[in-house]
């Protein structure tokens, strides 16, 4: 999509209308299927106001959210990543 080069570009540059515009754009297309991808492109891009809203969103979306397929492969990533540190940790001790 157009806003994630638009929106890296537009911190990159200063254009804080440019900016402003994209995330409102991205908050009005949260959805319980894509708002952890969206939180995690805001955190990225500095975009705090964005951030603290899509975290709100998460919140009060989380019984939804945990049906979608982004969470569950988001949660399988976090678990293989535990399970290679603790694996890490464990030959080291």
């Amino acid at each position: 999509m157009i806003f994630q080069n638009l929106l890296p570009a537009a911190n990159i540059l200063q254009l804080f209308e440019v900016q402003d515009a994209c995330c409102e754009f991205l908050r009005s297309q949260l959805h319980p299927s894509n708002c952890l991808g969206i939180s995690a492109f805001a955190d990225l891009h500095a975009c705090t106001e964005l951030t603290d809203y899509t975290q709100m969103y998460i919140e009060q979306h989380f019984r939804c959210m945990i049906h979608c397929g982004m969470y569950l492969k988001i949660l399988s990533t976090v678990c293989t990543s535990l399970t290679t540190v603790l694996q890490f940790i464990s030959g080291v001790i």
